[in-house]
């Protein structure tokens, strides 16, 4: 029974210019930018951009990677809204599915495949967030195709207060939290993705919920995954030093094996000698002891008793 692909859609917020600029870095694929990325640069030439053109008002295919800096900053000088001092610089919405999705018969990538379902995401995208998305990317070189959108948060500010009301007038400002709310509105979000996606011919679910899976996201550079990191390092050091002493240790019963070896075959044929001899003893027609050599019996007062061969080892 075939197994439906998963989708699933990830909301980061960019925070600062830095991380921005940082965007754009691995985007460029720019040297030390790729993190913990598995990133084929043989396959680079692949990835697809777009960028927001204010003449139509949409996403346009460009060559290479935006600025996503200089593209949020233009969108929202263009909008005319403010950022607070601390405010979120923007938005980053990365759709990503099973791999199982993108995959042939083969187990290559079916680009054509990837980037109708890019294709599909980028009009989900500007049909829930108009005017505010201006740059993308799908990412073709690394393990599992995935489609970046860069977006502007942006809404009406309006104030409480019939005196307020009078004096100022609505504007608009930056925000990510008011664009994007809070766990419920982005888990309500796997359902828009993958309904959206069926609606455009696409075979895929709802990811599960994380209260289901019980799974953990964690950031290449914070301090949890560093401390992991640490631990799994040192995970795999004992398993070598482990490994190395079991090879140590077979070859040194080896060597054990070939130098008892002659040993226990001398007791072998020793045991086997003395079995044979209690065997003719115990099958006499009187019981009576078989003569045995003059080496193997000693005087009593009742007359010569036989002994046992005992072996030297």
């Amino acid at each position: 029974m075939r197994r439906v692909p998963y989708s699933c859609v990830r909301v980061q917020k960019i925070r600062t210019a830095a991380d921005a600029r940082n965007a754009t870095r691995h985007g460029r694929r720019a040297r030390r930018s790729f993190g913990k990325s598995a990133i084929d640069l043989d396959r680079t030439h692949l990835n697809c951009h777009w960028s927001f053109d204010p003449d139509t008002q949409d996403l346009e295919s460009v060559e290479e990677c935006p600025d996503y800096r200089e593209a949020l900053e233009i969108r929202r000088d263009q909008l005319r809204a403010k950022r607070a001092k601390n405010g979120a610089f923007g938005t980053e919405v990365m759709f990503t599915a099973s791999p199982s999705l993108f995959l042939t018969a083969g187990g290559a990538i079916d680009l054509d495949q990837a980037k109708a379902w890019a294709e599909a995401c980028l009009g989900l995208a500007q049909k829930r967030w108009p005017g505010m998305c201006v740059a993308a990317r799908l990412d073709l070189d690394e393990t599992t195709p995935h489609l970046s959108v860069f977006i502007i948060p942006v809404y009406e500010k309006s104030y409480s207060g019939k005196k307020r009301q009078t004096k100022r007038a609505p504007r608009r400002a930056v925000s990510h939290n008011k664009v994007f709310g809070g766990p419920d509105d982005l888990s309500r979000l796997q359902r828009w993705a993958a309904d959206g996606l069926q609606t455009r011919g696409f075979d895929v679910q709802r990811g599960r919920p994380v209260q289901v899976t019980r799974a953990r996201h964690f950031r290449p550079d914070g301090d949890i995954y560093k401390r992991l990191t640490a631990v799994w390092r040192q995970i795999k050091k004992r398993e070598d030093d482990l490994r190395a002493r079991e090879t140590m240790i077979n070859s040194w019963m080896q060597e054990v094996v070939k130098e008892i070896w002659p040993l226990s075959e001398l007791v072998s044929g020793r045991l086997k000698a003395q079995i044979g001899y209690l065997k003719k003893f115990l099958s006499g027609p009187e019981k009576s002891p078989p003569a045995a050599p003059k080496s193997q019996t000693k005087r009593s007062g009742k007359g010569l008793e036989p002994t046992v061969p005992t072996p030297k080892l």
